[in-house]
């Protein structure tokens, strides 16, 4: 139990340095892809509820009227679903970049402001490239679903 506890402590924190780094990049986009995200949500479920009240409609009813309302309605949620699919696509793409971006700089000032003498250290510098090289592959961290190791090792590298 302390464990799954730990590790559920551990997401948490990555959620949150996850959704900073997202914030700090673009406020904007991180702030419109959640509520695209929760629309379609919403949007997901009336779609199914639609399709429900057809498929009574169906069986239990002979008005065409309504059912062709109810048809119109799924329709219409499906076409909205896949508009706010692909606009979310493209705010993912910008927001990916800007998050790139925001993450290299902020790497480069730290690197910037560190002593001097610790970059002849040779586990600083195999460090510093190695976080470099994973920052440009951040964005897509992000936005996977799983992969969230590797994340960690960017975390404690940057903290």
């Amino acid at each position: 139990m302390k464990r799954s506890s730990a590790y559920l402590k551990e997401f948490i924190g990555i959620i949150i340095y996850c959704f900073n780094l997202s914030w700090q990049a673009n406020a904007l986009y991180t702030l419109l892809r959640l509520l695209v995200r929760v629309t379609l949500l919403f949007l997901v479920i009336m779609t199914t509820y639609s399709g429900r009240r057809i498929i009574d409609l169906l069986s239990l009813s002979n008005d065409r009227g309504l059912i062709i309302t109810w048809t119109v309605i799924s329709s219409t949620l499906g076409l909205i679903i896949v508009c706010a699919n692909r606009y979310l696509e493209y705010m993912e793409r910008l927001h990916s970049t800007l998050i790139e971006n925001s993450t290299f700089k902020q790497l480069i000032d730290k690197a910037l402001n560190a002593e001097l003498s610790l970059y002849d250290k040779k586990i600083f510098y195999d460090n510093f490239s190695i976080v470099k090289r994973d920052s440009i592959s951040l964005p897509r961290l992000l936005l996977a679903n799983g992969r969230l190791k590797e994340l960690f090792k960017y975390q404690r590298l940057t903290s």
